[in-house]
């Protein structure tokens, strides 16, 4: 006799929500769902800064990073050596960024 799931139950592969999709289970199926989540949150926060003009599109791009991967990071799902990495580069460019003035 084979076990058969019913028709409306999934074992929590299909994340068809908001609210399935940040469960624990991406990181366990597919193994660096948190570090490419995190890379578009740089992405897109980098490429509207820059498109906008700002001339501190770096610092706000890795510190909205880093505040991501610091949950991600106490989930499990990256590796804490890229937040370690993310706020070595908010702190280096909020120094590089610290002699210009405002505009």
């Amino acid at each position: 006799m084979t076990f058969e799931l019913p028709t409306n139950y999934s074992l929590g592969t299909v994340a068809n929500s908001t609210g399935k999709l940040f469960m624990d289970y991406p990181s366990s199926v597919i193994a660096e769902w948190g570090a490419g989540l995190i890379l578009l949150i740089w992405m897109a926060i980098f490429s509207i800064g820059s498109y906008m003009g700002s001339k501190r599109a770096i610092l706000s791009a890795s510190f909205i990073s880093a505040i991501f991967s610091i949950y991600f990071s106490v989930r499990g799902w990256i590796n804490p050596t890229i937040t370690i990495i993310l706020v070595i580069i908010t702190i280096v460019a909020a120094i590089g960024v610290s002699g210009e003035g405002q505009y």
